[in-house]
């Protein structure tokens, strides 16, 4: 039986789970009829203001639960193992468990969405995006100190963009803006060739004229202030964050991609704008150096699995005219076996 696969302790979290999904369906919404109920007039009632924050921190825990789960059943529970024999009708109880699981999960996303405080959401990311302006680009550079960052060695343009959000936001917690020097990416003299400067004010070059009060920092090792240090991000703005993320430091540093990435006029100019069916599924598959570092290397059915699993969720609910995959990779032969499947 399947119980032989789960922790003991898991059993009986396993069968709640089973019943759950089962009561679920037969459960009616009764509704109080109008005008007074009981000795309560009607129009006494008031509504108490949902609190955001403390809906999102109970729905991460009910949603990842579940979804922990889930998960469990699908890698460790095969079809046919959940077969009852005294059943007059062979039911697929593994395939039933899959598709109520995976719309308890639609469920609990759809309820995400509507817990979401746009407005909250909207007005910090403009005043996040305005503080590091501010940050980046006082009135006179040379009045005060600021951080310099050298890169050591060239890199791609994920790892630049890395090191640049951790000089940056160690530069937002000290106040004092950040000037970088770029190392040369590809073709490019360097990866400000086609983003925007980090600083309007700020230059890097002004050091050989002894115009700027310098600091250099290094990465987290030789950093000093490990109070600064990923994944710190300002306290002040937590709870705020909290309104519409289930993840404040996640949701900070996207806010220093962003900044950085801001694509020079130019580059915007080239580009052509790709459309996209609607679900997509985006997958990234890194070969090459990790896999010479010793990371493991997944078969492409690996990801397949979880992609499958994702439209089914939504054909749930919905139908899907075309499931678009885009792969992201640095290696062709990957790109290959993905056009194959």
């Amino acid at each position: 039986m399947f119980e032989s696969l789960l922790p003991k302790s898991s059993v009986f979290i396993f069968w709640s789970l089973v019943s759950s999904c089962i009561a679920y369906n037969y459960t009616q919404y009764h509704p109080i009829p109008d005008g007074n109920v009981g000795s309560f007039p009607k129009d006494k009632y008031v509504t108490q203001p949902l609190n955001i924050s403390r809906f999102l921190k109970k729905w991460t825990n009910g949603y990842y639960s579940h979804k922990e789960m889930f998960l469990y059943i699908f890698k460790y529970a095969k079809p046919g193992m959940l077969i009852d024999k005294d059943l007059e009708k062979e039911i697929d109880f593994y395939n039933y468990l899959i598709d109520s699981s995976l719309y308890q999960m639609k469920i609990f996303e759809d309820l995400r969405l509507m817990g979401q405080n746009e407005v909250a959401r909207e007005s910090l990311t403009n005043n996040v995006q305005e503080a590091i302006h501010r940050n980046q680009n006082p009135k006179n550079c040379t009045d005060n100190e600021v951080l310099g960052y050298e890169p050591k060695e060239s890199c791609g343009i994920g790892c630049q963009v890395n090191q640049l959000a951790y000089g940056l936001a160690i530069a937002l917690m000290e106040g004092k803006p950040l000037v970088v020097t770029g190392s040369q990416w590809h073709n490019f003299n360097t990866i400000f060739d086609i983003i925007m400067p980090l600083s309007q004010t700020c230059h890097y070059h002004k050091k050989k004229y002894n115009k700027l009060k310098m600091k250099l920092i290094e990465f987290a090792d030789d950093y000093k202030v490990k109070e600064f240090l990923t994944p710190a991000f300002p306290a002040n703005i937590k709870e705020k964050i909290e309104e519409f993320h289930t993840d404040p430091y996640l949701w900070w540093m996207g806010q220093l991609i962003k900044y950085i990435l801001r694509l020079k006029p130019i580059i915007w100019n080239k580009l052509k704008p790709i459309h996209f069916a609607s679900p997509i599924v985006g997958i990234h598959v890194r070969r090459t150096e990790e896999i010479m570092d010793g990371a493991k290397s997944y078969p492409v059915g690996e990801y397949m699995k979880y992609v499958e699993l994702y439209f089914r969720k939504i054909e749930l609910t919905q139908r899907i005219s075309q499931k678009t995959v885009y792969l992201a990779s640095n290696d062709w032969k990957v790109i290959e076996k993905f056009r194959s499947r």
